[in-house]
């Protein structure tokens, strides 16, 4: 960079490789540069703030998926994707206060949603109360959903920590999209095109006993 011009713009190419066991998602290609006797990274001033390394446009990668889920399923999220099944991993519906239940979605990409969604899980009964919730988006923002494509496969696996204080009871596994600048929730209709009560999917019954301690 000491021989650059300042009245010419210079350009280097560099191949960047794409392992082969990449997962679906947005990729930022991030450049920088680095003095080679310690190591230490340039700062560099870009929209409005500094930082050590420049992220590029996102690259986005539609990976083949090699699991399946155990339970099939039909539920269409607006007209952007579906969820074709899921996978609960728990052995029973019974767990504990302070356990955790692991769910793996499957949805199947239709087209770029309108805008980037949160997923929403609860396990809930309306006489307990809320006995688990995680709001997050596909992926924990690493697979938005405007950028879902057409017959791209999202595998999405969440950890769903029960309460410790949670009443025992039986509790119904709700789940579902909503936008998160307004909390409107997407519209989730069936195979047969009818809509959802509520625009949530309730996806399994657990039965939350007393705890042990």
């Amino acid at each position: 960079p000491r021989f650059w011009d300042q009245a010419y713009a210079e350009s280097d190419t560099y191949p960047l490789t794409i392992p082969t066991d990449a997962s679906s998602g947005l990729y930022y290609p991030r450049v920088g540069f680095y003095d080679y006797d310690d190591l230490e990274r340039f700062l560099i001033e870009a929209d409005g703030g500094i930082e050590d390394g420049l992220d590029l446009t996102p690259i986005k990668i539609v990976a083949p998926q090699k699991v399946s889920p155990q339970r099939a399923l039909h539920v269409n999220y607006g007209d952007f994707a579906r969820l074709f099944g899921y996978t609960l991993t728990t052995e029973t519906t019974k767990v504990q206060p302070g356990s955790s239940i692991t769910l793996t979605l499957f949805y199947e990409g239709l087209r770029p949603a309108e805008r980037a969604y949160t997923q929403f899980f609860q396990l809930y009964a309306p006489e307990l109360g809320m006995a688990a919730q995680i709001d997050q988006p596909p992926l924990r923002g690493g697979n938005p959903t405007n950028t879902w494509q057409s017959g791209e496969v999202i595998v999405e696996q969440v950890v769903l920590m029960v309460n410790r204080d949670a009443s025992p009871g039986e509790y119904m596994l709700n789940i579902g999209m909503y936008a998160p600048e307004n909390g409107e929730r997407v519209i989730l209709t069936d195979d047969k095109g009818a809509p959802l009560v509520d625009r949530q999917i309730a996806l399994a019954r657990i039965q939350v006993s007393k705890s042990d301690k």
